[in-house]
């Protein structure tokens, strides 16, 4: 897991919201209301022109999700083994039971990475009814995703759509809200392997696969 510096912009357009229009050369103000803090990053909230959320944070990048995420022998995986649980308590994994205290369930022959662990997310195809199928899960090898603080769920949804943009190099990625840290992580984690952004997810566009 690595990790950087960066800020998260949720714009939220609920129903009900009436669209603004501004007039050539008129000035833009914007105020904002603080909604919670969490480990010393304050998120914030601003109506005008579109209801957002956005704060600034640190970010951790791991690879739940990703086929190759994390193998039996832990060298293999896109990530430390440690960052999915531990004996008894795995967090990030499909089990056999179906529980954090089952087994950890081994990609077969026919799925896209034999041989490692099945990684989960919050945000699943429904679609897919086997949890053992890795299909069933967002793929952080391909698809850029943030994690957000449980807090954050209350402004913002899983499947909500993002726009990141590094503040290194100016570049723009579209990314989706697919999972939910602990209480006791940072605010959000990236997905997206930029380690500075900035993050927009418009609430009224949301990925069709998502949880009940």
């Amino acid at each position: 897991m690595k990790f950087g510096l960066g800020a998260i912009l949720v714009a939220t357009s609920l129903p009900g919201a009436t669209p603004t229009t501004s007039k050539p050369n008129a000035s833009l103000t914007c105020e904002k209301t603080e909604l919670f803090k969490a480990h010393g990053v304050k998120v914030w909230s601003s109506s005008d022109p579109a209801p957002t959320l956005y704060y600034k944070s640190g970010l951790a990048i791991d690879a739940d999700g990703a086929y190759r995420a994390y193998h039996p022998d832990h060298r293999s995986g896109l990530d430390s083994l440690n960052h999915a649980g531990h004996r008894a308590n795995w967090w990030a994994l499909v089990t056999d039971n179906n529980k954090p205290s089952g087994k950890p369930v081994v990609q077969s022959a026919s799925d896209p990475a034999p041989g490692y662990y099945v990684s989960t997310t919050a945000l699943f195809d429904p679609n897919i009814t086997d949890i053992r199928n890795p299909r069933r899960y967002v793929e952080a090898g391909t698809i850029p995703y943030v994690v957000l603080h449980p807090k954050a769920l209350k402004n913002a949804q899983l499947g909500d759509f993002a726009t990141v943009v590094n503040f290194q190099n100016g570049k723009v990625s579209g990314a989706v809200v697919a999972d939910v840290s602990a209480p006791n992580l940072p605010v959000a984690k990236d997905r997206s392997r930029w380690r500075t952004h900035w993050a927009s997810i418009p609430m009224h566009e949301r990925a069709a696969s998502r949880t009940a």
